[in-house]
């Protein structure tokens, strides 16, 4: 660019009218504030002027927020108070704020609350909460981090406290922050209405799939881990009595799972469209093409739409050649073992 050409441009910049947060209509700028944190909206733009702070106040501004330190939450009880109705999403963060929060009454406020984040939040502090919880007929989607100084007898009762106890759930995400082992006991378990439900970070035994799903007839998206001891290795899941028929999108990480209990869990949900799997895996039959090809085509993956396989092979003998590579089914998916690992990727059209 010639230096005439960038004195022509920096004079028309300067004619550019530049438009003012003040000079947006109320609409557009009532929708701009419910993407602010409301810490951040009563710090920096409130007590501006009359009409921002007629904006803040409108009772149709919904509030999102995220507490993370003491002074944010010291802030929020004492000058938010009159705007607690009208959050909608909160988090909650860190050992600074997690016990003043379960120990305070800003629950019984938060009337309109429909996503709640917990982060580094004991089993006692879930307990003492949940309570308040069921109170919340706007609440549809919980995020809850646990501390990693816990039992798995803990992360029982706390899975049970929030897909059973809450019933106006319908999205939850449980993590655990380390590979434990989750226990689903079918006795202490009620119907959940959940549609979503993500475990991370724990694992559960691949004969609780069963008690799982079946207290959950509305689920229609899953993530979870399944384990399998070497004990029950060769002891099919009885799978006759009972189908999944809601759960559309299975997203499984299997450890130490044996290729017929895959297709023994894969049989409970006949209408699944979307499958990911992973893991580490040992059983060499993942590696037989004939079976992957017979679980596709003759198996219980009829309706499957998108499918992606992404395996460790933590095997001793490795065969030398691909298999998977002469048949064109299977060719046509993508599958292909290379360096341990095991993948494949489908999309249907």
């Amino acid at each position: 660019m010639t230096s005439e050409a960038v004195v022509s441009v920096s004079k028309k910049a300067k004619n550019v009218d530049v438009t003012k947060l003040e000079y947006l209509s109320n609409e557009l700028l009532m929708e701009l504030l419910e993407y602010i944190d409301l810490y951040n909206l009563c710090r920096s733009f409130y007590n501006q002027n009359f009409r921002l702070n007629a904006l803040i106040d409108n009772r149709s501004v919904k509030y999102r927020t995220n507490l993370s330190t003491s002074k944010k939450f010291s802030y929020f009880c004492c000058m938010m108070r009159n705007k607690y109705n009208r959050i909608i999403s909160l988090t909650v963060s860190g050992d600074s704020c997690i016990p003043r929060f379960t120990a305070s009454t800003v629950l019984d406020e938060l009337v309109a609350l429909r996503s709640l984040t917990l982060n580094e939040i004991t089993t006692k502090q879930l307990e003492l909460i949940v309570r308040k919880l069921t109170r919340l007929h706007q609440l549809v989607f919980i995020n809850v981090t646990l501390t990693q100084y816990f039992f798995s007898l803990d992360i029982h009762h706390a899975c049970r406290l929030l897909l059973y106890d809450i019933p106006s759930l319908k999205s939850a995400v449980i993590d655990s922050g380390t590979n434990v082992i989750v226990k689903i006991s079918e006795s202490l378990l009620n119907i959940s209405n959940l549609d979503t439900l993500t475990f991370a970070g724990c694992q559960s035994n691949v004969f609780d799939f069963i008690p799982l799903v079946r207290q959950m007839p509305k689920l229609r998206s899953l993530n979870i881990s399944l384990h399998q001891n070497l004990i029950s290795f060769g002891v099919l899941l009885n799978t006759s009595s009972f189908m999944h028929f809601n759960l559309v999108r299975l997203n499984l990480k299997i450890f130490n799972l044996s290729f017929d209990h895959l297709c023994e869990t894969l049989k409970i949900v006949p209408n699944v469209k979307q499958l990911s799997i992973g893991g580490c895996i040992r059983d060499p039959i993942f590696l037989t093409s004939e079976r992957w090809k017979q679980l596709l085509l003759h198996g219980s993956l009829s309706k499957l739409v998108e499918f992606m396989v992404s395996i460790q092979m933590s095997i001793a003998d490795v065969p030398n050649n691909d298999e998977f590579r002469s048949d064109p089914y299977l060719n046509q998916r993508k599958f292909k073992f290379d360096n341990g690992y095991l993948s494949a990727q489908y999309k249907k059209r």
